[in-house]
């Protein structure tokens, strides 16, 4: 039993001497360009660069844009980081037993079209621009959207309390103020 073991034992450090690493590729050299692909370090998120100005970096990841540090960021390679790889092993051959392992670290940005900034519910009824405008604030948060405005107009004032008070109950809404000539709710 000690011998099935010892050879057990001698065949698996055989192999592990026998696997080498695959060489990592080489990132392009040079300072970072407009239209570069880059990945985001705090986020582990890809994303494209769209401005350079000094030492600040404008990305576009999804729907975000950030500005960020070049240490923020670093290159992206076309291919896949190093790994190890037997002798045997036959790249062109994929062993069946074995399932592909999950790619870590990538977050994939869900695309969100942004609303409008304004919202004009003037001449609706007060249901259906409720309606509207809370659709329109879901759709806002989704997007990112850190502002905006709402038109609801003088009429008989029940469009405007109906949006003020959705306005103070709304999880989206994080503060507001009434616009100009108490016809206007930014929020």
């Amino acid at each position: 039993m000690v011998e099935k073991v010892e050879n057990i034992e001698k065949r698996h450090e055989k192999k592990a001497r026998q696997i080498k690493r695959r060489p990592r590729p080489k990132s392009e050299k040079g300072p970072l360009k407009v239209g570069d692909k880059v990945i985001v370090r705090k986020l582990g998120a890809e994303a494209v660069i769209s401005a350079i100005d000094g030492a600040d970096i404008e990305v576009q990841a999804g729907v975000l844009r950030l500005r960020l540090r070049t240490e923020d960021l670093r290159r992206k390679v076309d291919e896949e980081p190093e790994e190890f790889v037997s002798d045997e092993a036959k790249p062109s051959e994929p062993k069946p037993s074995q399932p592909k392992p999950a790619r870590k670290g990538r977050t994939r940005l869900p695309t969100v079209e942004m609303p409008a900034l304004e919202l004009d519910l003037r001449g609706k009824r007060v249901d259906d621009g409720l309606d509207e405008f809370q659709r329109w604030l879901e759709r806002g948060f989704a997007a990112g959207m850190l502002f905006g405005r709402v038109i609801h107009g003088h009429g008989t004032g029940a469009m405007k309390d109906a949006v003020r008070a959705e306005l103070r109950q709304s999880q989206f809404v994080k503060r507001w103020e009434p616009g100009g000539e108490k016809k206007v709710a930014m929020a």
